[in-house]
């Protein structure tokens, strides 16, 4: 049996994103930035397993709350939340013995523990779902570690865009003009703060601005 399973995202949002938008028929893997306490890494993993998909998820991680120095618009230190959390749900464990915990079934999950920032990753992706770091330093470098690395119609994610961080939906935003002509579609769930951007042959500004909201 599986241990804790905690998903602070809400993976099933995900989930039906990538089934509503045929992810699964894109050519590629995925990956998530940052892990956190591994639920989410986990329901990905049951998810693509029951259906027979046979795609890898890579999670990058360092295993270091300390590293995400971001202080959110009320003054909070994003690793220090992620420390109460764990400390809450389980005092004596740490975060990688908590995600290794989660995963230890998932056999189609590969483990990079690093800073996305010294990570060289060059695997075709379906999805990449960006939520480590929330400096802009590690948003746009990881941005563009899936980015970079997207098949046609491939789907970047980005978690806490327009929550408490504005430097990093500002970010995001300017990642996604300099992006406009290869960006076939933008989407925003507003209630898990994700948005959606996704890769293609790329339309003319009229379109592109058609399916945006900013």
């Amino acid at each position: 049996m599986v241990g804790l399973i905690f998903d602070y995202v809400g993976y099933e949002g995900i989930i039906e994103f990538i089934l509503t938008h045929r992810l699964l028929e894109v050519e590629g893997d995925m990956v998530e930035v940052g892990t956190f306490l591994g639920g989410g890494t986990y329901k990905l993993s049951r998810f693509l397993s029951f259906l027979g998909v046979d795609k890898k998820i890579y999670t990058i991680d360092c295993y270091d709350f300390g590293a995400d120095t971001t202080v959110d618009r009320n003054n909070i230190v994003m690793g220090n939340v992620y420390r109460e959390v764990l400390n809450y749900y389980c005092k004596d464990k740490t975060q990688e013995d908590v995600v290794k915990e989660a995963t230890r079934l998932c056999d189609n999950v590969v483990v990079i523990k690093d800073d996305s920032l010294l990570v060289n990753f060059t695997t075709p992706l379906c999805f990449g779902f960006i939520d480590g770091a929330h400096d802009v330093k590690h948003v746009e470098s990881d941005f563009y570690l899936v980015w970079n690395n997207l098949s046609e119609n491939g789907v970047a994610a980005v978690h806490d865009y327009n929550a408490d961080i504005p430097a990093l939906t500002g970010k995001v935003n300017e990642l996604w003009v300099r992006h406009k002509n290869k960006i076939g579609g933008v989407y925003l769930d507003d209630s898990r703060h994700i948005l959606y951007i996704q890769k293609n042959r790329g339309l003319d500004e009229v379109d592109w601005a058609a399916k945006g909201n900013l």
